[in-house]
């Protein structure tokens, strides 16, 4: 919880108050970054940003920058994504806004693609053909995605067809699901991959 309240305060420094304790912790560890001649990473992007825009630190000498992964973007990444547009570097990001899991780490998710397309005057172009799994999987998928909002809309669609299998097997709590699980994977340990 720590963590994310210093990571939060880095890229938004007037956030709502913290209670007393998390105030004079946070406050000891600013004087230990002070200290120890340190700075976090969020800390250190701003700083970056600030002084790009200033004039008094050259953007990244390039002329186009591929941003991979752009809805695990924070604040202060996308900021520092956008003072190189801003400075003539031509971007594209490549992210997928279901796919975004680090919100505890305080990236932005549909956000950061959405605020920077209307910041820098871009168009989000949604890709829906999945490569990779059969349309029994694809179909399943998009059922399930059409609950995260907001999200870009997109018509998700398998380019293999059809092959693929889905079973449901519903379980009391999640002891009774790691146990049959378990239990599942030791009768053909083999034949199963775990994604959680």
């Amino acid at each position: 919880e720590f963590v994310a309240v210093v990571e939060a305060r880095a890229v938004a420094p007037a956030v709502s108050p913290m209670d007393d304790d998390v105030e004079r912790a946070y406050d000891h560890y600013l004087a230990l970054l002070e200290t120890h001649a340190a700075v976090d990473l969020s800390r250190a992007i701003l700083e970056a940003v600030e002084r790009m825009r200033a004039g008094t630190l050259p953007p990244v000498a390039a002329t186009h920058l591929l941003v991979d992964e752009y809805q695990d973007a924070d604040a202060a990444q996308v900021e520092w994504v956008i003072a190189h547009a801003e400075r003539g570097a031509i971007v594209t990001a490549v992210g997928d806004d279901d796919q975004a899991i680090y919100g505890f780490r305080g990236s932005l998710g549909y956000r950061a693609l959405a605020d920077t397309a209307t910041r820098l005057g871009a168009a989000i172009l949604p890709l829906e053909v999945n490569y990779r799994s059969f349309r029994e999987i694809v179909g399943l998928g998009a059922r399930l995605v059409l609950a995260n909002t907001p999200r870009v809309s997109k018509a998700l669609r398998s380019s293999r067809g059809a092959g693929g299998r889905m079973t449901l097997i519903p379980y009391a709590d999640a002891d009774a699901e790691l146990e049959g699980l378990v239990s599942m994977v030791s009768a053909e340990p083999d034949q199963w991959a775990v994604i959680a």
